[in-house]
């Protein structure tokens, strides 16, 4: 579920909530395990673009809607020292009504 206000987008599953503030600054909060994080979230176009810096690295999450509007696409890249190079990864998610919609 997303929801979007004037000043926050609020994205939820089944496990976690998460809240972004597309302003292009950053904003500080705890991870499950105390430790400060801090994301900065932007639009770039039709994207909207997170990056979030941790202890261990920075995950890079980019949110974007298909063409046709009937998916959303997020690709999350983390980035840390001790891999061996960048961990990507693409998820794609049927939008609930256009699924329906397409059926009929």
């Amino acid at each position: 579920t997303i929801s979007q206000r004037d000043d926050q987008i609020v994205i939820s599953d089944s496990e976690h909530t998460r809240t972004l503030y597309p302003d292009g600054k950053k904003h500080e909060e705890k991870d499950e395990n105390g430790k400060k994080i801090s994301t900065k979230t932007e639009w770039q176009g039709d994207e909207l673009i997170a990056e979030t810096k941790m202890h261990s690295g920075k995950l890079t999450e980019t949110y974007q809607v298909s063409s046709d509007g009937k998916q959303l696409i997020v690709v999350s890249r983390y980035d840390n020292s001790s891999l061996s190079g960048p961990l990507s990864i693409r998820r794609v998610y049927d939008m609930e009504n256009a699924a329906r919609d397409s059926q009929k």
